[in-house]
């Protein structure tokens, strides 16, 4: 009877333990989530800053060029001589590919930011999934 007593109290020690084991795992696993899900939202709300910042560059960019067409058109109608004209065509021709080269660097950034946020939102997911495969896992092994 003893022996018995003994195996019980064990057993319930055994129980209490595994018991805390499961608890202090949930505790840091859900510690982890949340350092996880603050860094996916800090890395993703960078992201998007950064797509604003070029989109908002790429507008700008835009309204340069079109000044600088604009601008080009008007001096090459006040200028009197053919060569003033070609100088100022010249000149609007330079800008012109400067702001496409800043243009097209800028559309290269923003299609990698896009890129990082989708492979952000897919890591996201699959930790998403793993999270409840490991749910899945522990009620399975508690039945």
């Amino acid at each position: 009877a003893a022996h018995a007593k003994s195996a019980r109290h064990e057993q319930e020690e055994a129980v209490g333990r595994s018991e805390q084991l499961e608890s202090e795992s949930e505790r840091r696993a859900k510690v982890f989530n949340n350092a996880v899900k603050q860094a996916v939202q800090r890395f993703q709300g960078q992201l998007e800053s950064e797509r604003d910042e070029l989109a908002a560059r790429c507008g700008r960019l835009a309204r340069d060029l079109d000044a600088a067409a604009r601008a080009a058109a008007e001096a090459a109608e006040r200028e009197a001589t053919a060569a003033e004209a070609l100088r100022a065509a010249e000149d609007a021709a330079h800008i012109a590919a400067v702001q496409a080269e800043e243009t097209e660097t800028l559309a290269a950034s923003k299609a990698r930011a896009l890129e990082d946020s989708q492979r952000v939102k897919l890591a996201a997911a699959q930790w998403s999934a793993k999270e409840s495969a490991d749910r899945a896992d522990r009620a399975e092994a508690e039945t």
